[in-house]
C-alpha cells in the first residue's frame, strides 16, 4: 500500500512543488517594487550586444545562459541595466530530460524577458525583474487574486532557524482540476485516481474544498544536514485527518509505515522509496509534512511555543502569488549544479529574495533582492533534483 501513501501526499503538494519549474530561466522586502526602472527593455529578437553577454557571462548563475542557444536578447541600456529575453522551454529542456520530467517543458512559459541590475562589481545581482507571458500552465495554478497583509496560519508551525522559505497561493481549485498539468502529469494523476477508486473517496476535491490559505515550505540547513517542512492551511481538518488515519492503518498492516503519537498528535513515517522519506500529520488546522520524524516534531512543537521561537513570514504583499527567501547553502549549491557554476565555500551566505505577482490580465512578473538571481531563492528545485537524483542512482 505504499502507493496510497505517496500519491495521498503528492495531491496535496503537486501543484506547489513544480512552481519551481515555471521560472528557470534579490536587499531587503521593501526594495521589491511592482514597477521597474526605465520599464522592461525590449529589442528586436536576436540582438545579442558582446558588452552584453561580457557582463551576463561575469555572473557565474548566468554565464551557461550566455552560451546557450535559449537566449534570445541581451543588450545593455544607458545606465548599465542588463536586458534579456529568454526561451524558457529550450533553457529548461535538458534539465528536465535528465531527470525524466521532459512533459514538463510544455507546461513552463514560451519565453521570459528580464532586466538585471548589478552593484558591488562584476559578478554580482542587486535586483531582478522578469515578465513571463501566458500561456504558462504550471503558473495558472497560482491564485492571482489579492489577499489580506496578514501571515498565513501556516507560519504558525514553522520553528525557527529556517535557512530557507518558500510561500504559495494555489488558484481555488486547482488540484481538483481534472486536466492539470495536461498530458504532462496525466500519470500523476492516473495513480491518484486509481487511490481515489481504491478508497471510495474524492480526495482532490476534498483537498480544494479544504484549503484555507498560503502553503508554506522551510529548510533547515545545518552541518550538512537537511531537513524540509511543508505546512498546508485546512479550513476543516477532520477529512483529511480521517483519509491519514486510513493511510495510517494500510501502511501499519503493511509494515510500510511506523505510526506513533507525539503530544495527542498521530503521526505517520513512511519511507521506503529511495529517495523520498516523509513523515505526515494533522494538528489542529494544519496538514504537515516532514522529511525525518525528528523535524515533524519540532513544527507540532512550534505551535505550542512562544511566537518568538518561530520562523515569521517576510510579509510580502497583498498581490504576492509565490515567494521565497534563501541563505541556504544547499539551495545555492543545487541551483549552481543545475547552471554549471561554482559555489565559493568560503563567501558567506548573503540572504536572496524573491516575489512572483500577477501582471496584466494573464502574465506573471518575478521581482527579486539580493545577493543572486532571483529564482536561486526557491528551496523546491534543488530538493527535487536531489531526490530525483538519488532515485535514478537507487
Amino acid at each position: 500500500m505504499r502507493r496510497p501513501a505517496r500519491a495521498a501526499v503528492l495531491a496535496l503538494v503537486v501543484a506547489g512543488i513544480v512552481a519551481g519549474f515555471l521560472v528557470m530561466c534579490p536587499d531587503a522586502w521593501r526594495d521589491l517594487s511592482p514597477s521597474t526602472p526605465g520599464g522592461l527593455f525590449r529589442r528586436a529578437k536576436g540582438v545579442r550586444e558582446p558588452e552584453a553577454l561580457s557582463r551576463l557571462s561575469s555572473i557565474p548563475f548566468y554565464r551557461a545562459l550566455a552560451r546557450s542557444d535559449g537566449l534570445r536578447v541581451a543588450t545593455l541600456d544607458g545606465d548599465g541595466r542588463l536586458h534579456v529575453e529568454i526561451d524558457v522551454r529550450a533553457l529548461a529542456a535538458p534539465h528536465l530530460r535528465a531527470v525524466g520530467w521532459v512533459g514538463l517543458t510544455d507546461l513552463l512559459p514560451a519565453s521570459a524577458t528580464g532586466t538585471i541590475e548589478q552593484a558591488g562589481g562584476p559578478g554580482s545581482v542587486s535586483h531582478e525583474w522578469w515578465e513571463f507571458t501566458a500561456p504558462a500552465p504550471l503558473l495558472d495554478v497560482l491564485d492571482r487574486s489579492p489577499v489580506e497583509a496578514t501571515p498565513g496560519i501556516a507560519w504558525s508551525a514553522v520553528p525557527q532557524g529556517a535557512d530557507a522559505t518558500l510561500e504559495l497561493r494555489l488558484r481555488p481549485g486547482a488540484v481538483s482540476d481534472p486536466s492539470l498539468g495536461g498530458d504532462a502529469l496525466a500519470a500523476w494523476r492516473e495513480r491518484i485516481e486509481l487511490v481515489e477508486k481504491l478508497l471510495g473517496r474524492d480526495i482532490r476535491g476534498e483537498l480544494a474544498a479544504d484549503l484555507a490559505g498560503p502553503i508554506v515550505v522551510a529548510i533547515y540547513d545545518k552541518a550538512g544536514e537537511l531537513d524540509a517542512l511543508a505546512i498546508v492551511p485546512l479550513v476543516r481538518s477532520d477529512r483529511v485527518s480521517g483519509l491519514l488515519q486510513t493511510v495510517f492503518g494500510l501502511g501499519a498492516l503493511t509494515d510500510r509505515a511506523a505510526i506513533r503519537s507525539y503530544r495527542e498528535v498521530t503521526t505517520g513515517s513512511f519511507g521506503a522509496d529511495p529517495g523520498l522519506k516523509i513523515s505526515v500529520a494533522v494538528d489542529g488546522p494544519l496538514f504537515i509534512a516532514a522529511t525525518s520524524q525528528g523535524r515533524l516534531e519540532s513544527a507540532i512543537d512550534a505551535r505550542r511555543l512562544d511566537p518568538s521561537r518561530r520562523t515569521t513570514s517576510p510579509g510580502t504583499g497583498t498581490d504576492v502569488a509565490w515567494s521565497a527567501r534563501s541563505t541556504s547553502e544547499f539551495v545555492e549549491q543545487g541551483w549552481c549544479r543545475l547552471a554549471h557554476c561554482a559555489v565559493d565555500s568560503r563567501t558567506p551566505h548573503r540572504e536572496t529574495h524573491a516575489v512572483l505577482r500577477p501582471s496584466g490580465q494573464a502574465g506573471w512578473r518575478l521581482e527579486g533582492a539580493g545577493a543572486a538571481p532571483a529564482i536561486t531563492a526557491d528551496p523546491l528545485v534543488p530538493i527535487l533534483m536531489s531526490v530525483a537524483g538519488r532515485r535514478r542512482h537507487s
